[in-house]
């Protein structure tokens, strides 16, 4: 009881912190290059999945030692770098963002590395965030005191909670964004935690079947940064993660139509099956780079973090559907099949919310330009 109640503050301590790092990319990249931002989040997460099953594998041979469990050592050794961390972010090791120097003079002393006319695009940035563009400055003001003794900073800090949160519950693209994640999640939730064992069912070893769970990892941390990359590079990130999402969809219906064919041979089907099952987990962690910069679009300020935990709320039900669904699955039936065909649609239900999204979007920029134009 004391594990689940641990892991339960753990969840609590832990779920501000890709919303605050998601919030703080935002006050630092341009929404166009953004996804490969979020791209190295997910990147770094894929490596931890990699060495954190050897590390735990490693701690756990030092059950015993001065009377306390494997399972307590995990706890401790692998909690020590994240409190140093924290730690020294506490300390000032990483830098204030823009929002928070109060003039161009001051973020060029608090960011040293930044040339003047970076410092004024920031500080600009900082001023039509918060809707003030008449004390915006040129990059020859920079140096003269008397134009630059301006108040900065997000204007969104100075918001009540009541109205973020309003402005977040009453728009309706974040809640198609948490449809989206949800659905998408419950595909790879599902499947990443049953993973060994539909590859046992081929036949192979345990230390295989191990091995094998670790491709999607893998293909996370190789696809993540060329796929965001590429959509940077095309100025296309919309489009990409309809392809993604593409991809994702038939991967978990070529997985699920390999389950029905009841194959255990390593050769034919099972292949097919392993590849199916480690591209649709690799692609599906790397769209949520595409996804979370799009969802910035529809936030700023400190209602950027509101936005990305919003959704990623909604997104993390998935991870409880879809292991939920195998179990089912097994227990009613004997089988997954059923289970996997319900995760497929969920990928097709998330390619279709993106499609329609798109879209939406498209439409109402089509409209604008029209209107522009008469």
């Amino acid at each position: 009881m004391s594990l689940y109640a641990i892991r339960f503050m753990m969840g609590i301590a832990e779920a501000g912190f890709y919303p605050g790092l998601a919030y703080y990319i935002t006050l630092w990249f341009r929404l166009e290059i953004r996804p490969s931002k979020f791209a190295v989040l997910n990147i770094g997460g894929a490596c931890s999945a990699i060495v954190a099953g050897i590390l735990a594998y490693g701690i756990l041979q030092m059950e015993g030692l001065w009377g306390l469990h494997g399972w307590q050592w995990i706890f401790i050794l692998e909690a020590i770098p994240a409190i140093m961390l924290g730690v020294a972010d506490m300390c000032g090791a990483m830098p204030n963002p823009p929002c928070y120097y109060k003039s161009v003079e001051d973020l060029q002393r608090g960011l040293p590395w930044l040339t003047p006319a970076e410092c004024v695009y920031l500080y600009n940035k900082e001023r039509k965030q918060i809707g003030d563009t008449s004390t915006n400055i040129s990059t020859k003001s920079v140096n003269n005191p008397t134009n630059n003794n301006h108040t900065g900073g997000s204007g969104a800090v100075h918001d009540s909670i009541r109205s973020n949160l309003f402005t977040i519950f009453s728009t309706w693209q974040l809640w198609m964004f948490g449809f989206m994640f949800c659905t998408n999640a419950t595909a790879a939730g599902g499947l990443i935690f049953f993973l060994p064992t539909v590859y046992r069912s081929l036949g192979l070893s345990e230390t295989h079947a191990n091995l094998l769970t670790a491709l999607p990892a893998v293909g996370t941390a190789c696809l993540a940064m060329a796929i965001a990359k590429l959509a940077e590079r095309m100025k296309r990130p919309k489009e990409i993660s309809i392809i993604t999402s593409a991809v994702i969809a038939t991967c978990f219906f070529l997985f699920a139509c390999s389950v029905m064919v009841s194959s255990s041979s390593f050769s034919d089907i099972g292949l097919l099956r392993i590849i199916a099952a480690s591209v649709a987990n690799a692609v599906g962690s790397v769209v949520y780079s595409l996804w979370f910069s799009w969802t910035t679009e529809y936030t700023k300020g400190p209602s950027s973090a509101l936005g990305v935990a919003f959704v990623n709320s909604i997104g993390n039900l998935g991870g409880i559907l879809g292991p939920h669904f195998m179990s089912w699955s097994f227990d009613t039936y004997g089988t997954y099949v059923w289970a996997l065909v319900m995760l497929a649609c969920g990928a097709l239900v998330a390619f279709i919310l993106n499609v329609i999204m798109y879209a939406i979007e498209l439409f109402s920029s089509l409209k604008k330009q029209n209107q522009e134009n008469e």
